[in-house]
C-alpha cells in the first residue's frame, strides 16, 4: 500500500489518526482531503476557535468551495449544526474534526469547553448509532493511558497511528473490520509538495 492508495481506502469509512503533537496528523488529513476533492460533494471541518489562525484554512478555501468551516462560540448552535450535518451526511460527504483531544480538557477556558462538549455530543451520538453514511475523519492527539482510545477503536473502521522522525512520517494502519495491520513510511516533504502547501 502507498499513500495514494490509502487516500482512496478511507472513502466511506470512520477514520481516526492517532498521534502526538506535531506528528503530521493535519498535513496527512489535508492530503486525504485534496486527493478526494473530486469524490466528495461536501467537506465539513470542525475545529476549536481558540486556535485563532490556521494557515491551511485560507489555503483550503482557495482550493475548493466545497469546504465549509465551523467554529461557532455557541454550543447550542454548534450542536444543531453538527446534528443536521450528521442527519444529512451522504456517501459523497466528508466530516473532519481537528484537535479532537480537547475532549478531556474541560478545565480550560469556556470557549474550549464548547468544542469539548461538541466532541462529547458527537462521540456519544456516533457511539450509539456507530455508522453514518459518508466519511468521518478525526485527528486525535493522545496521551499515555488515554481511556478514550478504547472508544475510538470501537468507533473506527480504520485506525492510523502516526509518528514523525524529522521529515519521515511512519504510519501503522489498522483495518479494524479485517483485523489487518499495514506499515507505511512517507517523506513529509513529498506530502507537502503534493498538496502544494507552504509551512
Amino acid at each position: 500500500m502507498n499513500v495514494q492508495e490509502l487516500a482512496e481506502i478511507i472513502r466511506n469509512k470512520n477514520i481516526t489518526i492517532l498521534g502526538k503533537r506535531y506528528s503530521g496528523k493535519t498535513i496527512l488529513s489535508i492530503y486525504f482531503i485534496l486527493k478526494n476533492l473530486e469524490f466528495f460533494n461536501n467537506i465539513y471541518i470542525f475545529y476549536p476557535d481558540f486556535f485563532s489562525f490556521y494557515p491551511y484554512f485560507s489555503y483550503l478555501k482557495k482550493i475548493s468551495k466545497k469546504i465549509q468551516f465551523f467554529h461557532k462560540n455557541n454550543f447550542k448552535d454548534l450542536k444543531e449544526t453538527l446534528a443536521n450535518i450528521l442527519e444529512n451526511l451522504n456517501n459523497r460527504d466528508l466530516l473532519f474534526f481537528d484537535k479532537f483531544s480537547l475532549l478531556l480538557k474541560l478545565e480550560l477556558e469556556e470557549r474550549i469547553k464548547i468544542y469539548s462538549n461538541i466532541m462529547k455530543f458527537f462521540l456519544i451520538t456516533t457511539y450509539i448509532i456507530k455508522k453514518y453514511n459518508g466519511t468521518i475523519l478525526i485527528n486525535y492527539t493522545f496521551k499515555e493511558n488515554d481511556k478514550i482510545i478504547n472508544i475510538i477503536k470501537y468507533w473506527s473502521d480504520i485506525l492510523i497511528s502516526i509518528d514523525r522522525n524529522n521529515n519521515v512520517i511512519k504510519l501503522s494502519i489498522l483495518n479494524l473490520s479485517e483485523d489487518k495491520e499495514t506499515g507505511l513510511e512517507i517523506d513529509l516533504d513529498y506530502l507537502l509538495s503534493m498538496i502544494k502547501y507552504d509551512r
